[in-house]
């Protein structure tokens, strides 16, 4: 969510749709960052040099928590990042 409100507000668009879908049960994330924390650090060091932002971190875990995912994604890192130590993320892009 971070990371969408990120990018709307970046492009000066308003983040009230995503807010008003996750209202109406339209959207849910079922991720606690707490309940990751080793995994979230072990990924923030491995990518340390491009830097890979906390929202980017989440993401790659969630990809390795579902398999059969797909990251939307404008962020062009996800071409490098990788699930599961050597894995490639399957996302749909625009660039």
């Amino acid at each position: 969510m971070s990371e969408t409100v990120f990018l709307l507000h970046q492009d000066g668009l308003t983040p009230d749709p995503v807010f008003e879908a996750i209202e109406r049960g339209k959207l849910h994330v079922d991720f606690a960052a707490e309940d990751h924390w080793p995994d979230l650090r072990r990924l923030l060091e491995k990518y340390k040099d491009l830097p890979m932002s906390f929202a980017d971190a989440c993401l790659v875990r969630m990809s390795e928590l579902v398999q059969a995912c797909q990251a939307l994604t404008t962020d062009r890192h996800f071409r490098v990042y990788r699930r599961n130590g050597r894995h490639l993320i399957p996302i749909l892009s625009p660039c």
